[in-house]
């Protein structure tokens, strides 16, 4: 029986050091990667950086050149470090979401291992997004109890939304998504991209109100028991059935996601503290979440 440890990497290629029995040879590896880094997802009415412009600009959403040469180096990073398990030539079995840059994330990163691989889309397991009736009401009914925590007052509500051109009606988790989607947007043109962005959007106290929002939602998103348990199985159950399948000759596993796919499953193992009240700190751009499989040399019954 294989024995198993849990390695956590959450900032890009940090190392960590695992001190194990001598006896323990490393058997396999199970990635579970963050895509790299991207233009925004959300566009507000009043945006002049509008569809038209980044659709000229790499796609809304879409990885951009800063991000395919963050995965270079992090495949390289990989490549390196589990160089004893790639020497196969058999074509590894990567599962992506079904979003453009997901995929694209293990595309690259593979073509830069020197690796051939097929592909599976499967959103059920790595994307937070895909239907799921009662993960969305989990998630709904805790949003809307934490609202008045989350929420800023109606003064700042209304000058956002005269700035944006959004509309911010009555419905609470309506305006939630269009602030933290507006917070994301911001976040990427104004420090990501550096774009030449309008002067309330360089505000100290709305920059601080956007990003203190945007950092408490991301937490209270994933933090109900049923969502991690219907959001996070389907891929831990993936993991355990690989780990398990000794007629495999795959010795190193990729899942190219999400970052909040990233946060449940590590909830879900009680392994995830970078959500503490005074460090809400979501993973950063290829991120990895790694399992390690090690083999016990000297006893066959472990």
């Amino acid at each position: 029986m294989l024995r198993l440890n849990l390695l956590t990497v959450f900032l890009s290629l940090l190392n960590v050091l695992i001190i194990i029995d001598c006896s323990l040879v490393l058997d396999s590896v199970f990635v579970v990667l963050r895509h790299g880094d991207r233009n925004p997802y959300y566009v507000y009415p009043n945006d002049p950086f509008d569809k038209t412009y980044w659709n000229e600009h790499g796609g809304i959403g879409n990885l951009i050149e800063k991000g395919e040469k963050r995965i270079k180096v992090a495949a390289k990073f990989y490549q390196e470090q589990y160089a004893t398990l790639l020497n196969n030539n058999n074509d590894d079995h990567v599962i992506t979401s079904t979003v453009k840059r997901a995929i694209q994330t293990a595309e690259i990163f593979m073509k830069e291992m020197n690796k051939t691989a097929t592909f599976e889309r499967n959103d059920k397991m790595l994307n937070i997004n895909a239907k799921c009736e009662k993960a969305k009401k989990s998630q709904d009914d805790w949003l809307l109890k934490k609202s008045e925590e989350l929420m800023p007052n109606d003064t700042f509500i209304r000058y956002i939304a005269n700035k944006t051109g959004e509309n911010y009606g009555e419905n609470v988790l309506d305006n939630l998504i269009h602030l933290t989607d507006l917070a994301d947007a911001l976040k990427v043109e104004r420090d990501q991209l550096k774009l030449n962005v309008s002067e309330w959007i360089t505000d100290p106290e709305t920059v601080t109100i956007l990003s203190e929002l945007d950092k408490k939602a991301f937490a209270e998103m994933t933090y109900p028991h049923e969502v991690r348990r219907l959001r996070a199985g389907l891929l831990l159950k993936n993991i355990r059935d690989q780990m398990e399948n000794k007629n495999s000759s795959q010795k190193f596993h990729l899942y190219s996601t999400h970052d909040y796919n990233q946060i449940l499953l590590l909830q879900i193992l009680n392994s995830y503290d970078h959500l503490g009240e005074n460090n809400l700190v979501p993973p950063t751009y290829v991120s990895g979440v790694v399992f390690e499989v090690y083999r016990n040399e000297t006893d066959e019954n472990q």
